[in-house]
């Protein structure tokens, strides 16, 4: 247990890209409204293109559930690798997808199959990564695992920012609508590879073995679970959905609103984010901390007890 931490990388690299991914679609929104529902009425081209977004969270409870499964059947690192994968491929996809210009129809259509990949890759990371850091983690550090994955999701929202802010400051607008929102979707190639391998090299949760071979451990349908569990699961839900609204609020909407409706340019929208962005992490990892220290846990019990 000691070497726990040679697990933070793996964990937080994927879900830094995937929160990279999801924060750079909000920021382009306005291009992407004008690129791929070029209608006469800006602001339902714009509903459009957030509606496109918002339909992966459609798919996010279902996605959960089957990686969920297959994090339990066949380890935490497999559904993982999965993950990253996908997440990788619809985005970077994303960024070659022709326009409405040249394709017509076709073109929102993709857009709106490669988001429903990316969800289905996202429903699974955040949660997935924060089990397998804390399966590996000190029992009395776990608070401050979980915050790590946390905290990764705003340095991935930070990162997103960042990479954006240079592409805007660097390219006249000309050149952002016809091919400068592309470059963000298609460098997350090159994390997401990066991201894989770490992922592919790491060693499965030393919990999850152990979970795997005690005979002793009780195991249910999903069905079984939702039963047994409702009250958790509707807690949890009402409580994660906090963040959620929160984050896309920050992360989505509010950029598009500002670009489209003030005088601040994109750039000076992101910049006020980015600050946002790593504020919220270093309050995330002192809240962690402070869990650990102030909280007081029950005692451990084995799997299946």
């Amino acid at each position: 247990m000691n070497n726990w931490k040679k697990y933070i990388l793996g964990c937080t690299a994927g879900n830094i890209l995937q929160l990279y991914d999801f924060i750079i679609y909000g920021y382009f929104a306005h291009i992407i409204s004008v690129l791929f529902f070029p209608l006469k009425n800006e602001f339902i081209s714009l509903l459009l293109t957030l509606a496109v977004f918002s339909s992966g969270s459609l798919v996010r409870p279902f996605s959960s559930l089957i990686l969920g499964h297959l994090g339990d059947k066949y380890g935490r690192r497999v559904s993982l690798i999965i993950s990253i994968g996908l997440m990788t491929v619809a985005t970077a996809l994303m960024g070659l997808i022709p326009t409405y210009s040249t394709i017509g129809i076709l073109a929102p259509i993709l857009l709106l199959i490669c988001r429903i990949l990316q969800s289905l890759a996202m429903s699974s990371e955040e949660v997935g990564a924060a089990i397998f850091l804390m399966e590996n983690a000190p029992y009395n550090q776990r608070a401050y695992a979980c915050s790590l994955i946390l905290g990764s999701v705003f340095i991935g929202l930070l990162a997103g920012s960042l990479i954006s802010i240079v592409i805007t400051y660097w390219l006249t607008t000309a050149d952002l609508y016809q091919w400068g929102w592309r470059l963000p979707f298609i460098f997350s190639a090159f994390f997401g590879f990066i991201a894989l391998t770490i992922r592919i090299k790491q060693p499965e949760s030393a919990e999850f073995a152990t979970y795997k071979n005690n005979s002793n451990c009780q195991t249910y349908s999903t069905l079984k679970y939702i039963q047994v569990y409702s009250k958790s699961i509707i807690k949890i839900a009402l409580i994660s959905s906090l963040m959620g609204t929160s984050v896309y609020m920050l992360a989505v909407y509010i950029p598009s609103f500002l670009n489209s409706k003030t005088s601040l340019k994109l750039s000076s929208v992101m910049m006020l984010c980015s600050y946002a962005f790593a504020l919220t992490f270093f309050l995330t990892i002192i809240v962690g901390k402070m869990s650990d220290l102030f909280v007081e846990l029950p005692p451990k019990t084995e799997p299946g007890n």
